[in-house]
C-alpha cells in the first residue's frame, strides 16, 4: 500500500487508532497496513500496539457486528469512537482520514469516564468473566471505585456482602457502561454469583482482550 496525500486537505481530528479484529485476521491485516500508510502522512497520528486503548486513542475499529471485548468496553468507558474498518480502507482510498459518521459501529456514550458515576464496588473472589486486574481496571476507567468491602456500595463476585450493600454481576456493570440499562440491576439473594464454581481455578491474569467476548 502506498498513499500520497493531496494537498489543501484539512483532516478531521485522529491521534491515535487502535483495532478489535482478531475474529477476521484478513480484515486485520488490510485494515491495519491501511491505517500505518495513513499514519506515515500524519506525523501527529500513531498506531495502538497496547493491549487495551489507552487515553491517547481517538479512534477503535472493529467489525460490521462488533463483538463486546475489552477493547471495546474500554473504548466506550473513555469516549473514544468507534467505528468500522470500512472507515480506514475508504480513508486510504481517499488518502485522507475521512469523517466517522458513516462508519460508526457504536455509538458513543453521552456520559464517558461516568457511566459508574462513583460507584463503589468491592471484587470478590469469584468472578466469571473477567480476571480481578481485569474487572478492576475496566470500573476504573468507567468511573467506578474499587474500594475494600466495609467501604463498597456494591459486591461483585461473592455471596457475602454487609447490611446496605447490593450484590451485582460483572453482566449488570457491562450493560451499564453500554448504556443499556439506566441503574445496575441487582442480583436475588437466593442466587450464587456465576464464578462460584471456577473460582478456586481461575486463573488472575491480562486475558485475551481483543478476542474474548464478553
Amino acid at each position: 500500500l502506498d498513499a500520497v496525500k493531496p494537498e489543501g486537505v484539512v483532516n478531521e481530528a485522529v491521534a491515535q487508532v487502535a483495532f478489535s479484529l482478531s475474529s477476521d485476521t484478513n480484515l486485520w491485516q488490510t485494515a491495519f497496513s491501511a491505517a500505518t500508510e495513513l499514519a506515515k502522512l500524519e506525523g501527529k497520528v500513531s498506531i495502538c500496539s497496547d493491549e487495551l486503548p489507552g487515553e491517547r486513542v481517538s479512534h477503535l475499529v472493529v467489525t460490521q457486528e462488533p463483538r463486546r471485548t475489552l477493547k471495546v468496553l474500554h473504548a466506550i468507558s473513555r469516549g473514544i469512537k468507534i467505528v468500522t474498518a470500512e472507515w480506514v480502507l475508504r480513508s486510504f482510498e481517499a488518502r485522507r482520514w475521512l469523517p466517522t459518521e458513516p462508519y460508526i459501529a457504536l455509538q458513543p456514550s453521552p456520559v464517558p469516564g461516568r457511566q459508574l458515576d462513583g460507584a463503589r464496588f468491592f471484587l470478590g473472589p469469584s468472578l466469571a468473566k473477567f480476571s480481578e486486574k481485569q474487572l478492576r481496571d475496566l470500573v476504573h476507567v468507567a468511573g467506578g471505585v474499587p474500594t475494600a468491602q466495609a467501604r463498597a456500595q456494591y459486591v461483585v463476585g461473592t455471596n457475602r456482602k454487609l447490611e446496605g450493600q447490593e450484590r451485582v454481576t460483572e453482566e449488570a456493570i457491562i450493560s451499564q457502561i453500554l448504556g443499556e440499562t439506566d441503574e445496575l440491576e441487582r442480583v436475588p439473594p437466593s442466587q450464587p454469583p456465576p464464578g462460584a464454581a471456577a473460582a478456586e481455578t481461575q486463573e488472575e491474569g491480562d486475558g485475551e482482550s481483543d478476542s474474548e467476548e464478553f
